[in-house]
């Protein structure tokens, strides 16, 4: 799973519009655009099925982070239409979308999922051993 992959996976998880759901027999999570509400599907490893891109709130160009409080999911389109238009001054559209996502953010559900989201990935990053176990360590051979 790229970086990339990761962080939309976590953008999407924690945005109380997305739920688990199978589609053609594979676990994908189901949403809205956070402009336009259009749905949009995102894999279990964080590939976009479709017109998913990975938005930045305040985009890194001018200063924003890849922290999950900066990203959203947005459909192709009104990702590129966007720009890099939203910037450190504000302004109605901008104040519109920040509070769109916290609001989406402090649901009850975003919360539990976004709980589910680092349980799973923990479990995953254990199970193909990126996490620090010292059983795993080799000895030197005796000779």
């Amino acid at each position: 799973m790229s970086r990339r992959h990761l962080l939309l996976l976590a953008a999407a998880v924690t945005d109380s519009t997305f739920t688990r759901a199978t589609l053609d027999d594979r676990r994908v999570w189901v949403g809205k655009c956070i402009h336009c509400n259009s749905k949009l599907v995102i894999a279990d490893d964080g590939k976009p099925l479709g017109e998913a891109t990975l938005e930045h709130v305040f985009p890194t160009t001018q200063g924003g982070t890849n922290t999950v409080a900066n990203l959203a999911v947005a459909c192709a389109r009104c990702n590129r239409e966007k720009g890099t238009r939203h910037d450190h001054r504000g302004g109605e559209r901008l104040d519109h979308v920040v509070a769109l996502l916290r609001a989406r953010r402090q649901a009850p559900a975003a919360a539990a999922a976004a709980w589910s989201f680092y349980i799973w990935l923990a479990r995953r990053a254990f199970a193909r051993g990126r996490l620090g176990v010292a059983s795993r360590r080799r000895r030197p051979a005796r000779s």
